[in-house]
């Protein structure tokens, strides 16, 4: 197997934070000025640096650390589903974004002296995002996003669902007030993410941040269950969700805006019969 392309510095990082490090094709330390993803469970921080390595089918964000652990892995994005856009590049530094279907993130490394090896690390990052360029070719390019509520927690929902959450048509923060659950998370009553996509309503783990796929904490399917409104206020929504194997009340935030409000409300009761 070929040597991980990389400055050594990040190679050193990369061997102390993933437990297969050697399995990594390229990698380098990176800082992201901008973006609308989330990942951690801060979200991505301005003016701190991160290692972004490449593996054979994933493109891992990992936070610096002593020895491997999950602590480290922010976001894991799969290849075949991000592209690599507008590069640049100035005297000291590499430019580039990272795309997603649904956001994007600004990255930057080094460029000079001993950190030119960086310019192999872009090349390998274009070379394996080429296969979602071709699939978007093919598709005729991306639809525009649709989707109901604040940005940021659309940001989170995608965290925490990973590849087709931009299909949902409404997200919300949430709240369990109550449930027939007799174990898991719903009898803990955690703040939670709401996503209504067209065929379902699921709850999500909003501490989930890694864009991997990952099981809803509750879903419920169109047509098959029952949304009633509970009480509703000018910074809540209460609602219940029944279905067929379990009833849930959860609290929904509103937006703050009457237009929004209301179509992330019209879109979960779109899931009544």
């Amino acid at each position: 197997m070929s040597a991980t392309i990389g400055h050594p510095g990040a190679l050193k990082r990369l061997a102390n934070a993933h437990p297969e490090a050697s399995k990594a094709k390229a990698v380098a330390m990176v800082t992201i000025p901008s973006t609308s993803l989330w990942a951690g469970p801060k979200g991505i921080e301005r003016g701190t640096s991160y290692l972004l390595a490449l593996f054979p089918t994933t493109l891992v964000l990992l936070h610096q650390s002593r020895r491997p652990s999950p602590e480290a892995l922010l976001a894991e994005f799969p290849r075949k589903i991000y592209r690599i856009t507008d590069v640049d590049q100035d005297l000291l530094n590499l430019s580039f974004s990272v795309v997603m279907p649904y956001g994007q993130m600004l990255v930057k490394m080094g460029r000079r002296g001993p950190y030119a090896v960086n310019t192999e690390v872009l090349d390998a990052l274009v070379a394996s995002a080429a296969t979602a360029e071709r699939t978007e070719q093919r598709t005729g390019g991306r639809a525009p996003l649709q989707t109901a509520g604040d940005v940021t927690v659309f940001a989170r929902v995608c965290a925490a669902h990973g590849p087709g959450a931009e299909t949902a048509v409404a997200v919300a923060e949430a709240q369990v007030t109550g449930s027939s659950a007799r174990k898991g998370l719903l009898v803990q009553r955690p703040d939670l993410l709401l996503a209504a996509f067209p065929d379902r309503l699921v709850l999500l783990d909003r501490n989930h941040t890694t864009h991997v796929p990952s099981t809803p904490v509750a879903q419920f399917a169109k047509g098959t269950c029952t949304v009633t409104v509970a009480e509703q206020d000018r910074k809540h929504v209460d609602l219940t969700l029944t279905g067929e194997a379990q009833t849930v009340e959860v609290r929904m935030s509103r937006y703050g805006e009457d237009r929004i409000d209301g179509l992330v409300l019209d879109a979960v009761l779109a899931m009544n019969p």
